[in-house]
């Protein structure tokens, strides 16, 4: 009972309210920033064309193909990266 008391305590001072509301109002800030300025990497257009070409595939010969891609990308930025 007495460490029930003691949060009460903690948690009912000013100060100790005011950080939380401090914080909880930057959250609401950061969130609607990050959300505003949201930008894609890609277009819709481009997501289903993607969509397209492993659509009807078997999982596995889908899964083989993107595999396939990743490597080709993987080889081309560690080229990039290792003449920079």
């Amino acid at each position: 009972m007495i460490f029930v008391n003691e949060l009460i305590k903690a948690f009912c001072k000013r100060t100790t309210i005011a950080i939380f509301a401090v914080l909880l109002l930057l959250n609401g800030v950061l969130l609607y920033i990050n959300e505003t300025k949201q930008t894609l990497e890609y277009t819709p257009e481009q997501y289903k064309a993607a969509y397209q070409t492993l659509e009807g595939l078997d999982t596995h010969v889908a899964f083989e193909r993107i595999s396939q891609k990743k490597t080709a990308l993987n080889k081309i930025l560690d080229l990039f990266v290792s003449k920079n």
